[in-house]
Order: structure tokens, then C-alpha cells, then sequence
């Protein structure tokens, strides 16, 4: 499995595309938040911490918008303090765990 993690700063409008045609079941998650959407597709995105979860590369763009992407094993523990506030009452181990977690596609 793949995690693409985005850091939305404002409203945004993001389109993710799996590379990988057969790659239709990733998902976005929302930090703090239970459920998931399918990932791919355009998406209006509120400011916060998202993940998406896939088998393969996912290509994203949001073209005009502050947008931060961290792939695959890339380590999240450098987490400033403009991350954590996307979303409001968030620790660095609140986060990180966010990301550790299993999730289901």
C-alpha cells in the first residue's frame, strides 16, 4: 500500500487520478474523521489533514492552492506547526498516528 498525505491550507479544488487504471478502489481519508470517500476524482477540499490510500502511484494537482504531498515512506514526524494547524487541537503524535494507522480499501 501507498500514502499519498495532503496538507489542504485553504479551500481547495484537488483532482487525483490513479496512474494505474486498475487501481479504482483508493481512498481519501479526512484526519479526525471516520470513513472514507473513493479517492479518485475532483474533490473540494476543506483546510485540513487528508490521506489517500492505494495500491499504486496516484497523480495529484491542485493547481493555485497551497498543497503539500508526502509520498510513500517519506517520515511525517517533521510536522511544523502550520501542519498542526490545519487542524485545530492536533498533536504531532495525534497526526502521526493518523497516518500510522491501518486503513481499509
Amino acid at each position: 500500500m501507498i500514502g499519498i498525505a495532503l496538507y489542504v491550507d485553504k479551500l481547495s479544488v484537488v483532482t487525483i487520478r490513479a496512474i494505474d487504471p486498475s487501481d479504482s478502489e483508493a481512498q481519501l481519508y479526512r484526519y479526525n474523521q471516520s470513513g472514507s470517500r473513493r479517492a479518485s476524482g475532483v474533490h473540494e477540499l476543506v483546510r485540513g489533514i487528508y490521506q489517500v490510500i492505494s495500491n499504486s502511484a496516484m497523480e495529484v494537482s491542485a493547481p493555485g492552492v497551497g498543497l503539500s504531498i508526502l509520498r510513500g515512506k517519506d517520515d511525517p514526524t517533521d510536522l511544523a506547526a502550520s501542519i498542526l494547524a490545519l487542524e485545530p487541537g492536533s498533536t504531532v503524535e495525534s497526526v502521526k498516528a493518523f497516518f500510522a494507522a491501518p486503513k481499509e480499501f
